[in-house]
């Protein structure tokens, strides 16, 4: 009995630490267009000053391994929304630069 009691407390135990560690992380993707790794100085930039990018750098987390789905900004930025890869959006034909004035844009699939 006395072990059975001993086992109980430490899956309780187990059960509290789990539910502690289960809370949702809060992230913020910033998506810009033609920005690169040093544009920034919380990444290393002496000319670009970025105080407040910076200051949620400081808060959070920075990565500094990352790939662009697509080197352009109407592709990447598709891909982002839609969860494909840029060259599968619009059904297997891809999507170029995007303007205001375009005719074009994401297809229903």
């Amino acid at each position: 009995m006395k072990q059975l009691f001993s086992l109980f407390l430490i899956l309780l135990c187990f059960q509290v630490s789990a539910q502690e560690n289960n809370t949702k992380p809060n992230i913020i993707h910033i998506l810009a267009d033609d920005v690169g790794y040093d544009d920034l100085s919380c990444f290393g930039s002496k000319d670009i000053h970025t105080p407040n990018l910076d200051a949620l750098a400081e808060m959070g987390m920075k990565f500094t391994n990352f790939y662009a789905p697509h080197g352009t900004c109407t592709p990447s930025r598709a891909a982002l929304l839609t969860g494909r890869y840029a060259p599968r959006v619009n059904e297997g034909k891809g999507l170029y630069v995007l303007f205001p004035h375009s005719k074009t844009g994401l297809e229903d699939e």
